[in-house]
């Protein structure tokens, strides 16, 4: 059981890194994301971490890290549905 779990937490991360970077509904997340870093002086840093997949990967790790070893793995899933449904269109059903 613990491989399957492992499956899931690194789908459900890669779903959620997806959502992050490229979702327009994540938008506004990303948009605040930049203004904080601009109150700081820091626009092109924050506009760089919102794009770079490998940094947003280092917060989406922190998010599931707690989430699983306290047995919220299950809650991940629509994560995981979403990387497995972004594969299915991007790979399997590519538009013309």
């Amino acid at each position: 059981m613990i491989i399957i779990e492992f499956i899931i937490l690194i789908l459900a991360s890669l779903g959620l890194i997806n959502i992050v970077i490229h979702s327009p509904i994540a938008e506004c997340v990303r948009d605040l994301i930049v203004k904080v870093f601009t109150l700081f002086g820091h626009k092109k840093m924050g506009q760089y971490l919102i794009a770079c997949p490998t940094c947003v990967g280092v917060w989406v790790g922190v998010l599931m890290t707690p989430l699983y070893l306290y047995g919220f793995i299950l809650f991940t899933i629509p994560f995981m549905v979403s990387f497995l449904g972004h594969l299915g269109t991007v790979y399997w059903f590519p538009e013309e």
